[in-house]
């Protein structure tokens, strides 16, 4: 049976991680059929890196500016659609370059403190296995306090 790929269920308790490799083994293109929340009648998914990454470099075949959300309700997020995720280049390098100087490892390293002490704050009271579930599923590792 298909996995239905916009039912929030299907991510409510952990991402499915079986049901993932299914489908990179099965069908690594995945169409998902919808009734409502997508402007052509569903979306696809790419399951394997080597396809994500071949289809963020051609952009003249595969582009982000008809959105990137699922459900497209833009009417609730305006300031959604003009951002730098949903151009394309030649526009989208020109809104990285202006705002790419704000997010070096330099820069960023600044706000370590502030970070953690935010993270602190955000799980606080959240039973040690969740803190530790986010911390190995988060992009850096989480000091621990």
């Amino acid at each position: 049976m298909p996995v239905d790929l916009s039912d929030a269920e299907v991510f409510h308790d952990a991402v499915p991680h079986e049901e993932f490799e299914r489908l990179r083994n099965e069908t690594p293109v995945h169409w998902t059929p919808t009734e409502d929340g997508a402007a052509n009648g569903g979306f696809w998914s790419l399951t394997r890196f080597a396809d994500i990454a071949a289809a963020g470099r051609d952009t003249s075949t595969f582009s982000s500016s008809l959105g990137i959300c699922y459900p497209a309700n833009y009417a609730e997020a305006p300031l959604m659609v003009d951002n730098v995720i949903y151009n394309d280049p030649p526009q989208h390098a020109g809104i990285r370059q202006l705002v790419g100087a704000a997010f070096t490892p330099r820069v960023v390293a600044r706000f370590s403190d502030w970070i953690t002490e935010r993270v602190d704050i955000s799980s606080t009271g959240w039973p040690v296995e969740e803190r530790a579930t986010w911390c190995r599923s988060s992009p850096s590792s989480c000091p621990p306090r």
